[in-house]
C-alpha cells in the first residue's frame, strides 16, 4: 500500500489554523515524476479495484486508539514532554463527494531513470482529530487516505512543528533542524498501527545530511515496534 505503514516493513491537513503535505507519486531531481490522475467516484460505486468507496468509510469513519510507545532522546536530539508509554487516538469523518480513483501516470521529463510510480489506488479526504495522552499532540485537519484493497487504508502526512497545538517539541546539541512532523498509519479491521517521525537535516560545510528519525510507534505491544524504534535513531 502507497503511503501506509506494515509496521514489519513501515513505510493533507488544513483546517483549523493547520496546513500540512503529503508526498505523492513524486520522483528525485534526477528520475522522472508520477502524475496522478483521478477520476471522481460515487459513494457505492465500483473502482476498477473492485471496491467502492463506501467500504473504506465502514473501516476508517470514527475513533481509533492505540498504546504509543515514545524513543528515547539521544545525546544530540531531545523532545517532549512525553515519555514511555502513552496512547494515541484518530478520530476520522470521511467528507463527502470527495471519493476517486486515482492512477499514477509516469512524466517521460526527466534523466529517463524509472522509479515506477505508486500503485493504482481509491483515495477519499476525510477531517480529522489527532491527540496523544499526555499532550504532545493535539491536531485537526484535513486528511486523505489511500486504498488499494477494500480492507486497509493507509494515511501519510506532515505537520509543521511551529504550528502545532499540542506540546510537542524537538531540541538539537548540534546545529541540525527539522520542520515537520511526519505521521504515517495504518488502519484494518484489527485496528491501527503508526510511527511519528521526522527527517532530520544538517549542513557540513556545502553538503546537508538528512536522516529519519523515528519519535513514537504504534501499538506499543507490537513486536515490531521496539526495532522501529532502534532503527529510526541518529
Amino acid at each position: 500500500m502507497r503511503s501506509c505503514v506494515a509496521l514489519a516493513v513501515l513505510a493533507s491537513a488544513c483546517f483549523g489554523g493547520q496546513t500540512g503535505t503529503e508526498e505523492v507519486g513524486k520522483g528525485t531531481v534526477d528520475s522522472p515524476a508520477c502524475t496522478p490522475n483521478p477520476t471522481p467516484l460515487a459513494e457505492h460505486e465500483l473502482s476498477p479495484l473492485g471496491f467502492a468507496p463506501a467500504e473504506l468509510a465502514s473501516l476508517a469513519t470514527g475513533e481509533h486508539s492505540a498504546t504509543l510507545l515514545w524513543n528515547s532522546p539521544t545525546s544530540t536530539l531531545s523532545f517532549g514532554p512525553e515519555q514511555g508509554e502513552s496512547g494515541i487516538v484518530l478520530d476520522l469523518t470521511l467528507l463527502p463527494a470527495s471519493a476517486r480513483f486515482v492512477h499514477y501516470v509516469e512524466d517521460a521529463r526527466g534523466s529517463g531513470v524509472t522509479i515506477g510510480c505508486a500503485l493504482d489506488e481509491v483515495a477519499v479526504d476525510a477531517t480529522f482529530t489527532l491527540t496523544t495522552l499526555g499532550g504532545a499532540l493535539q491536531e485537526q485537519g484535513t486528511l486523505t487516505l489511500h486504498a488499494n484493497a477494500a480492507d486497509r487504508v493507509g494515511l501519510d502526512f506532515s505537520l509543521p512543528l511551529t504550528g502545532l497545538n499540542g506540546a510537542f517539541s524537538v531540541n538539537f546539541a548540534s546545529k541540525a533542524v527539522t520542520k515537520a512532523l511526519r505521521v504515517s498509519a495504518e488502519i484494518d479491521a484489527t485496528g491501527m498501527r503508526g510511527t511519528l517521525s521526522s527527517v532530520i537535516e544538517e549542513q557540513s560545510g556545502a553538503a546537508t545530511s538528512a536522516t529519519a528519525f523515528t519519535y513514537a510507534c504504534w501499538p506499543a505491544d507490537d513486536p515490531a515496534c521496539p526495532g522501529l524504534l532502534a532503527n529510526g535513531r541518529l
